[in-house]
């Protein structure tokens, strides 16, 4: 493109149409960019969703095979006891049996509660994001002797329930991580409400690790990067800050409003 140069008294300037055309092209340059990284965001979190409901079903799938297969033969067995029992006149036997039968199916039936409760969102339009969380961290520090303090401070403000939703995954998620990886023996957790931000942190005391080597594992890096995953898809931030030997904190701001939080200490 040729620049056409003007003169005036104060000496040499560039013509002010020129100067427009430029600065429009260069402004049409970035949208062309922007909107091609958006694309290519787009295809990759179109592919991570794919991947995800196969991972949910994988796991659907194992569970389910695990709890009811296992009902399933063990149930088989016993019946099969049973009805000998009852055939060869042992009544009492038979009796007794059937009892032991019933106990196992009402244990696999309480395991498989349990499975879809923590499968499905919490009724968080029953009961607050902090009962909730509150409810769910003192259930697994009762089941695996872990110390937890929560601190919660929302000043009577609402999360919306997508986002409060995101919240308890992301809350759900760390803490399965710490129980199954961390070895720590406490867990501290607060939710606060600043700036027009929600922020959740979640520390531990437990080995701690190398969080971009553990990014490029199966282990843990999936839970990390779905966590990430969840934060961003409702326009939050997550970081997590770990040293072996040292815990790990994990920290995410998710905004009450449109807009990109900071993450705050």
């Amino acid at each position: 493109m040729l620049t056409k140069l003007c003169f005036n008294r104060r000496g040499l300037y560039e013509d002010p149409f020129v100067t427009a055309r430029k600065i429009s092209t260069e402004i049409l340059r970035k949208q062309r960019a922007k909107l091609k990284s958006s694309h290519k965001e787009l295809k990759y979190l179109s592919h991570r969703l794919i991947c995800v409901r196969e991972d949910e079903r994988k796991t659907l799938s194992s569970v389910l095979h695990n709890e009811a297969g296992a009902l399933a033969g063990l149930l088989k067995g016993q019946l099969n006891t049973v009805q000998k029992e009852i055939q060869a006149g042992r009544l009492d036997t038979g009796l007794q049996g059937l009892n032991e039968s019933l106990s196992l199916v009402n244990r696999h039936v309480e395991a498989l509660k349990k499975i879809a409760v923590s499968m499905r969102p919490p009724d968080l339009g029953r009961m607050s994001l902090p009962e909730v969380l509150r409810n769910y961290y003192s259930e697994s520090a009762e089941k695996t002797g872990l110390n937890i303090v929560f601190r919660f401070g929302l000043n009577g403000h609402e999360i919306k329930n997508h986002k409060s939703i995101i919240i308890y995954r992301i809350a759900q998620e760390a803490l399965n991580n710490i129980i199954n990886h961390a070895e720590a023996k406490n867990v501290t957790m607060s939710l606060a409400h600043r700036d027009s931000v929600i922020r959740l942190k979640i520390s531990d005391d437990g080995r701690g690790f190398h969080p971009h080597n553990e990014l490029k594992s199966k282990k843990i890096g999936l839970g990390l990067l779905s966590m990430k995953e969840m934060a961003e898809c409702v326009g939050g931030r997550f970081a997590i800050r770990s040293t072996p030997g040292k815990g790990t904190t994990l920290s995410v701001a998710i905004p009450v409003r449109n807009g990109v939080p900071r993450l705050g200490k």
